[in-house]
């Protein structure tokens, strides 16, 4: 009896798996609207692109400005706007240390029905905020102890510990410790229900916690085991 019943269940049960549909698939993904930042927007602050090389007809450094480069990270402000947060600049360590990090808010308006032409929606940046290191959190002798691009007479280029230019740090980044891309590799940012910022940072990697006015909170919190190639330990 027993064996009898178990082939019947078997049995029904493959009899219900094969009669069932198949599971449905998952609709597309499919763009329903976009905006986009034209390639040569600018914000105001320390002069920049120093050790880049001219590309796509744009010759730097730029002149008391900031490029606005591609996000990695955004976060939605309920109102329609988003914070925004940039790479560390212009792709590498070793190119970016006269780019300011730090986060913008944008208000894109969306492009949501087609014109008939290729122009996406615009989108306008209503601030920035850049993150920097007022207390001096970062050359205390505490914890993590990084030599800041802030805290040189020159900026330096190139990976590792990098290489002393003859380029004087912009007065703006040394009086208010303002961080840049050689100090930092800034990827991701979340907002805590306080109002503060968490942001991952892959050169330690670090983990970092700012005010919502973007300057540092605490100690740098390192990654149990892993250790970047700009870890300074």
């Amino acid at each position: 009896m027993r064996t009898g019943l178990r082939v019947w269940l078997l049995g029904s049960l493959l009899a219900s798996r094969a009669s069932a549909a198949p599971p449905e698939r998952p609709a597309p993904h499919r763009l329903v609207a976009w905006a986009a930042l034209p390639q040569q927007t600018r914000t105001p602050g320390p002069t920049s692109g120093h050790f880049i090389k001219p590309a796509h007809g744009i010759t730097p450094p730029f002149v008391d400005a900031q490029p606005v480069p591609g996000f990695s990270g955004l976060l939605p402000n309920g109102d329609g706007s988003f914070l925004a947060l940039p790479d560390n600049g212009f792709g590498s360590k070793g190119n970016s240390a006269d780019y300011v990090l730090g986060f913008y808010q944008l208000r894109p308006v969306f492009k949501r029905w087609g014109d008939g032409t290729r122009s996406p929606g615009s989108v306008r940046i209503e601030s920035f905020t850049a993150f920097r290191d007022p207390k001096g959190l970062l050359k205390n002798g505490t914890g993590v102890d990084l030599t800041l691009t802030a805290d040189r007479a020159t900026y330096y280029r190139g990976d590792g510990a990098g290489t002393e230019t003859d380029i004087a740090i912009d007065p703006a980044i040394a009086s208010a410790r303002l961080l840049t891309g050689f100090d930092l590799d800034v990827e991701s940012i979340a907002r805590a229900r306080d109002g503060t910022l968490w942001v991952g940072d892959e050169m330690g990697p670090y983990l970092l916690h700012f005010a919502a006015d973007g300057t540092l909170l605490d100690e740098p919190v390192s990654h149990p085991f892993l250790k970047g190639p700009s870890n300074p330990e």
